[in-house]
């Protein structure tokens, strides 16, 4: 079975259409955009910063092609984080951009002048950077 997931994430999955419609609420706005600056930028990873996930959730149903790391400070919302598609969660006290960089290049997803989006729901924001 697990064959079978993997040739299929691997080979058929920008065949499967999305079928999630964006709402009007801010938190589908923002995953919606980030995702459409990631593609335009050719980003190698969407990097959310959440409290309750509800960004996150959304970002999930978008399934962007990049990979999407979740930080949270929440043990309760890293757990959450876990049951949603295509999310690698984080949990961690200290998320200076410094700690995000290391991170994305520990886990072999970005690397030096590598471009990614950086989204939090919480202020409603969504920042560009290019790994130093």
């Amino acid at each position: 079975m697990s064959s079978i997931i993997k040739f299929t994430e691997e080979n058929l999955s920008h065949r499967i259409p999305v079928l999630y419609k964006v709402g009007s609420s801010f938190s589908e706005a923002i995953a919606s955009g980030a995702v459409e600056v990631a593609q335009d930028i050719n980003a190698k990873a969407i990097v959310v910063f959440t409290e309750f996930a509800s960004t996150t959730k959304v970002l999930s149903k978008l399934r962007p092609s990049m990979p999407v790391i979740a930080f949270s400070i929440k043990e309760k919302t890293y757990r959450k984080l876990s049951l949603f598609w295509g999310i690698i969660p984080m949990w961690n006290k200290n998320f200076s951009l410094e700690e995000i960089e290391k991170t994305l290049k520990n886990l072999g997803i970005a690397s030096s002048s590598d471009k990614i989006v950086i989204v939090s729901g919480q202020s409603n924001t969504i920042k560009l950077h290019r790994i130093g």
